[in-house]
């Protein structure tokens, strides 16, 4: 079947696979007023939907995995990224109230959490962790805090409103028992 002042709008079916083939100038356009329905011909399984002045679903095995709302998306199940993943806004770890996890394959790299000045440079690492080793915390990029397989390594002064112990183990600290008689 050829459509078109030109014949530039073809359906047909070629012995393996029907086909819709737009030839001329211009797009190809659908319109629908209430949905536009992406589905197999027997049982009706959906591939996709598009829905007037709403969302937009993908599905798989007739199961919605991506939806368009209002306020952004919806990810049913795993999203597995190759390249990097950009957030510019919260990062929500919400759900059942139980442990959260970020896995990271670093092999013996490190994991870092750095901060940037709002156009992604001027990177300033604030967090970086080692696979069975070292945790450090940075200010302003230099390196405060580290975790070592003996404690703790710090780097500049320590502030404290209080301690506990006696302070024999710690240097640079004298413990002080003050009796005052009046």
């Amino acid at each position: 079947l050829r459509l078109g002042a030109s014949d530039d709008l073809e359906i047909y079916h070629d012995g393996s696979h029907s086909n819709i083939v737009d030839t001329g100038t211009g797009n190809l356009r659908i319109f629908g007023n209430s949905q536009i329905f992406f589905g197999r011909s027997v049982g009706g399984e959906a591939y996709a939907t598009m829905n007037s002045d709403g969302s937009v679903n993908l599905y798989h095995n007739d199961v919605i995995k991506f939806s368009t709302a209002s306020d952004g998306i919806s990810v049913q199940g795993n999203i597995n990224a190759t390249g990097g993943l950009v957030i510019a806004g919260e990062l929500d770890l919400m759900g059942t109230q139980a442990s959260k996890y970020i896995d990271a394959d670093i092999g013996t790299n490190a994991f870092e959490i750095r901060g940037c000045n709002g156009t992604n440079a001027n990177h300033v690492t604030m967090l970086k962790a080692y696979r069975a080793g070292a945790v450090e915390l940075n200010y302003s990029g230099s390196k405060k805090l580290e975790t070592t397989s003996g404690g703790v390594t710090v780097t500049g002064t320590v502030t404290a409103t209080s301690f506990s112990g006696d302070g024999s183990n710690l240097t640079g600290i004298s413990s002080y028992i003050g009796i005052y008689i009046l």
